[in-house]
């Protein structure tokens, strides 16, 4: 009885490595299927090879020389500069916390487990520097021409006199947020997490409505208490003509004592953009102070 083949196991491409392979050996390559042909064309295979096979005009040349003096005289400097501070020539640079516009955030919906829209964002805080906040009117506008997420069309056109039963905690159960921050200057990156559903928050038929995400997972735990992201969806219903949208999405920073979980409080916007360039990275000479000063806050919004 002939055995049944087993499926072919998935071999990663390496992009890099194409430079480095001769001209028929990736043409007997392609040849080999019409799935490994396409892949070779997503990851532009000739393209790689044809770039480095290619004689570099004066002027190509002389801009590559340059680029490589220049990344060795970077690397050269910042090692002076490392052991400069070890030696106790020059004072340690100081801790000095970026700004939520120092980052760009990657959102992405899902429901039930598939992505629905994912993209980088740039947010900004209100006027009164009390909320930091994403604008979602592009990308509800690029959902809905796409129709690619039918389900959040359908909630926004009910009426939210249905909390009276309790519906929207059904749908939104179904949905989860992930954000990940990323600075700009060093594209370091901290995962806020995956947020689910916890709350609603509105008057029974009024239009505009807010939705509160929460993670389950602190971004970073101390002795006495953790820090969980949260965010905040503000949606606005129309039953009337269908045209329900997501309006903005806002993120904050919860602290929870480890004793009393249920009691928690927000942090300051000045305070969640510390933790934030805290978990992107500091130097290492002030790694520990920039951690004591967290752990000895005291104060937090209500």
């Amino acid at each position: 009885m002939a055995s049944t083949p087993s499926p072919a196991t998935a071999v990663p491409l390496r992009p890099e490595l194409f430079e480095f392979i001769g001209v028929q050996c990736l043409g007997r390559l392609a040849c080999c299927s019409a799935a490994l042909r396409e892949e070779l064309r997503d990851a532009k295979a000739w393209q790689l090879l044809a770039n480095t096979r290619m004689p570099k005009s004066k002027r190509e040349m002389a801009r590559d020389a340059e680029r490589d003096a220049a990344a060795r005289v970077r690397a050269y400097e910042l090692r002076r500069r490392l052991a400069d501070v070890a030696s106790g020539k020059v004072e340690p640079q100081h801790f000095r916390p970026n700004k939520f516009a120092d980052f760009t955030y990657f959102v992405r919906f899902e429901e039930d487990g598939e992505v629905i829209w994912e993209g980088d964002l740039k947010g900004s805080l209100d006027d009164r520097g009390a909320n930091f906040s994403f604008s979602l009117a592009e990308a509800w506008s690029a959902m809905k021409k796409n129709d690619s997420w039918a389900g959040m069309a359908t909630f926004l056109t009910t009426s939210t006199d249905d909390y009276i039963d309790g519906n929207s905690d059904v749908y939104l159960q179904r949905v989860c947020i992930t954000v990940v921050a990323m600075r700009d200057e060093d594209q370091a990156m901290v995962s806020l997490g995956q947020l689910f559903f916890d709350d609603a928050n509105g008057g029974v038929g009024d239009p505009e409505q807010i939705y509160v995400f929460r993670s389950r997972d602190p971004v970073l735990s101390l002795d006495r208490f953790q820090l969980m992201p949260t965010a905040v969806i503000r949606t606005t219903h129309d039953d009337v003509y269908g045209n329900g949208t997501l309006d903005s999405l806002e993120l904050d920073l919860e602290r929870h004592r480890l004793t009393h979980r249920q009691n928690a409080r927000l942090c300051w916007p000045r305070q969640f953009e510390y933790v934030l360039s805290y978990l992107a990275g500091v130097h290492h000479q002030a790694r520990d102070d920039a951690y004591e000063t967290i752990a000895g806050w005291r104060n937090f919004s209500i």
